[in-house]
C-alpha cells in the first residue's frame, strides 16, 4: 500500500509566515503557552516543543505577546516581507520547573485533546480536521477506574458499542452498523476473532475515527476504525501507583512510572504493569490477568530519536455462562442473575500475548520529517467451554463440549515522509508512506 496526499493553497492569499520559538528562562521549550499577535484576533498556542506558526500574513511589522500562567506577558516586533517566513525566538521570565508546577495547579481542563497523536500522520489540529475524531485519554481511564478497553470505551465515545461475549480475551467493538478494524500505533493489528483487549495500563489514548474516513490509514471499514495509542517515555519524571478493589472479589493493582536513565537526559524509560483478579456475578466465572510494558527511548540528536517497547498479556480465565436459557423465555421468573451451564472442573482458559516495537523518528529540517516503526506480534490461547444444544420442556439442558487452540503471528512494517513546500504563491502539504504487514492466524478446535 502507498499513500500521497498534496493540498494546496489558494493563490491570491498572503503567505507571509511568523515562526517562533517560546524558551523558558533556562532554556528550555514551553508547551501550551498563549501567542497572540497584538491589536488583532490571530492568537495560537506553542506545542510541545515551544514552536508556534502565524500563516497568510500580509507583509509589514507585528507585535508578538507571548502569555503563560506564572509568567508576565513578553512583547517582541518582528518584521516580515512579502511572501517570506520570518523566525524569531522568545524567552519567558521563569524556569521550566516553575511552569510545570504552576500547570499542575491549574484548572485547566486535562481531558481536552488538541491533536492527533503522530501515529495518525495528520500535523492538523482536531478542530481543524473534516473528519469526526473522539479522543479518549488515558486520565480518562483512570479516574473512571476502567480496567480495559472493553470495559471503558462504550461510556466515552458516542455511538459505539461492545458486542461478544469474549470479553476477557477479544475486543469485538462495532459502531455504525460494522466491527470496527482495530489499529495499535497506527498499524492494522486486526484478527479473526480479536485482537486481545488492551489493559488499560499500557493505553496512553484511544483515537476513534468516525464514518468513511479509513483513508487516513488506508484500511478500514465504512463505519470508522479506532487506533490504541500505548505508553511511551516523555521524558518527563513522574509515577504513578494505584489499587483497586469492588464487588465479585475484584481486586487489581497498577504502576506507571515515567523518566530518565542517564544524568544527560538522553536515554528515557517508562514502564507500566498491573495485575487483577476478578469474578462475574455469574458463579464460578472469573477473570485473572497480568500485564507488563516497557519502553526506552534514545535521543541520539536534537531531532532524531529510538524508541524500543514491548508489551505482555497474560490472561487465565473460566467464562462460560454469559447467557441464560429457558423454554419459556424472558417470561422465566425462575432464572437467577448467578445462573450458571458450565462446569467449574473444567481447564481454565490461558493467553499469552506478545508485541515488540521499533520506532524511529528524524526532523529532516524545519519543514521536513521523517518516521519509521517495525512491530512483531505473537499470540496464543488454549480455552475449553460447554454450550447449549436445546432445552426440553421441563427445563433439561443438553449440552456439549468444545476445546479450542488457536496462536497468531503478525509482522507490520511502516514508514512516512511529511513536509511543506512552495511552488511560486502555492503553498503543498505532502504525505508520502508505505504501510507492510503479514498477518497469521491458526486454530484448531473439538467439539
Amino acid at each position: 500500500m502507498l499513500a500521497f496526499v498534496v493540498t494546496a493553497a489558494a493563490a491570491n492569499e498572503p503567505l507571509s509566515i511568523i515562526k517562533g520559538t517560546v524558551h523558558s528562562s533556562d532554556n528550555k521549550p514551553v508547551a501550551n503557552a498563549t501567542v497572540q499577535v497584538k491589536n488583532t484576533n490571530r492568537t495560537t498556542v506553542t506545542d510541545k516543543n515551544g514552536v508556534f506558526y502565524f500563516r497568510k500574513l500580509d507583509a509589514g511589522t507585528y507585535t508578538i505577546v507571548v502569555s503563560f500562567i506564572g509568567s508576565e506577558p513578553v512583547e517582541q516586533t518582528v518584521e516580515v516581507g512579502n511572501n517570506e517566513t520570518a523566525d524569531i525566538s522568545i524567552t519567558v521570565n521563569s524556569s521550566l520547573q516553575e511552569l510545570e508546577e504552576i500547570i499542575i495547579k491549574s484548572s485547566r481542563n486535562r481531558y481536552k485533546v488538541d491533536d492527533l497523536s503522530g501515529s495518525m500522520r495528520l500535523k492538523t489540529p482536531i478542530l481543524n480536521l473534516p473528519q469526526n475524531i473522539q479522543v479518549v485519554t488515558s486520565d480518562v481511564l483512570i479516574d473512571q477506574q476502567v480496567f480495559d478497553i472493553v470495559d471503558g470505551v462504550t461510556r466515552n465515545a458516542s455511538g459505539v458499542i461492545r458486542q461478544g461475549h469474549w470479553d476477557n480475551q477479544y475486543a469485538n467493538i462495532r459502531m455504525r452498523g460494522s466491527k470496527l478494524p482495530a489499529f495499535r500505533n497506527g498499524m492494522n493489528i486486526e484478527a479473526s476473532w480479536g485482537p486481545t483487549a488492551e489493559d488499560a495500563i499500557m493505553i496512553d489514548r484511544i483515537e476513534f475515527v468516525k464514518g468513511p474516513g479509513s483513508f487516513m490509514l488506508a484500511s478500514g471499514e465504512p463505519g470508522g476504525f479506532y487506533n490504541v495509542v500505548t505508553k511511551k517515555p516523555t521524558g518527563q519524571t513522574k509515577g504513578l501507583v494505584n489499587f483497586s478493589m469492588g464487588s465479585f472479589s475484584t481486586y487489581r493493582g497498577g504502576l506507571d512510572f515515567d523518566g530518565k536513565l542517564s544524568k544527560d537526559g538522553k536515554l528515557l524509560y517508562r514502564i507500566a504493569a498491573s495485575a487483577q483478579q476478578k469474578d462475574f456475578f455469574t458463579k464460578y466465572n472469573y477473570s485473572n490477568r497480568t500485564v507488563l510494558a516497557p519502553s526506552l527511548k534514545y535521543l541520539i540528536s536534537d531531532n532524531t530519536s529510538v524508541t524500543l517497547e514491548y508489551n505482555f498479556q497474560g490472561s487465565k480465565y473460566l467464562s462460560n455462562g454469559n447467557y441464560t436459557f429457558s423454554p419459556k423465555q424472558y417470561a422465566d421468573p425462575g432464572i437467577r442473575n448467578n445462573f450458571f451451564y458450565g462446569d467449574p472442573a473444567m481447564e481454565p482458559g490461558k493467553l499469552k500475548d506478545h508485541s515488540a516495537y521499533v520506532y524511529f523518528d528524524h526532523k529532516i529540517n524545519d519543514r521536513w520529517e521523517a518516521h519509521a516503526q517495525i512491530a512483531y506480534f505473537n499470540f496464543r490461547m488454549k480455552a475449553t467451554s460447554t454450550w447449549a444444544n436445546y432445552l426440553t420442556a421441563d427445563g433439561g439442558m443438553s449440552r456439549y463440549y468444545s476445546m479450542s487452540d488457536e496462536a497468531g503471528e503478525n509482522r507490520f512494517g511502516q514508514f512516512s515522509f511529511s513536509g511543506v513546500e512552495y511552488t511560486g504563491p502555492i503553498k503543498h502539504t505532502i504525505l508520502m508512506g508505505a504501510d507492510f504487514g503479514n498477518k497469521k492466524f491458526w486454530e484448531t478446535s473439538q467439539h
